[in-house]
């Protein structure tokens, strides 16, 4: 995708699923793979302030605002049973600011999912290095939850852990 101007502005080297369709007669969604390769999304603030996705963010003129749907009867959630493995690979993030003249970027940015059930333990790793005013820093999270028993959600015992490492390149 390109900006009016033709600046880069999203790109990606490839997006694959893969999907068990036959799960779903078991009430099942398995996602077998979501992968995401070489993103890369520049956002630029020009001089005036405006950034290249304000008309992307604005709300369409003469379109209502939805109202939230009304809760329902109180009771434990049930959810569908999930399997999904997902990954991004080597994504860029940048954020130009013409106004200030600063360049926040994230660079080699990947990320890892795993959930084989809603029932059992949920992982998420994520790995990229911050580019800002000339210096790198190396950033790691690694997270794990449990959010669910018997396809109920644990309102009241979901788990999590997540440790985070920072480290100058």
């Amino acid at each position: 995708m390109v900006e009016r101007d033709g600046a880069p502005f999203a790109s990606l080297r490839s997006l694959s699923c893969e999907v068990d369709i036959m799960a779903l007669a078991g009430r099942r969604i398995v996602v077998r793979e979501l992968s995401i390769v070489d993103p890369k999304l520049v956002v630029r603030r020009d001089r005036e302030g405006r950034l290249n996705i304000d008309d992307l963010l604005s709300p369409k003129e003469g379109s209502p605002e939805e109202e939230p749907p009304a809760p329902k009867g109180q009771g434990p959630i049930e959810l569908p049973d999930l399997s999904i493995r997902a990954e991004v690979v080597n994504g860029t993030f940048e954020f130009e600011d013409l106004k200030s003249g600063e360049t926040v970027a994230v660079r080699e940015f990947n990320t890892a999912l795993a959930m084989p059930s809603i029932n059992e333990p949920i992982t998420l790793s994520v790995g990229f290095n911050l580019v800002r005013g000339g210096e790198t820093e190396a950033i790691a999270l690694k997270a794990v939850a449990r959010i669910a028993e018997n396809n109920r959600l644990l309102t009241d015992r979901a788990t999590a852990s997540l440790d985070f490492t920072s480290v100058p390149v």
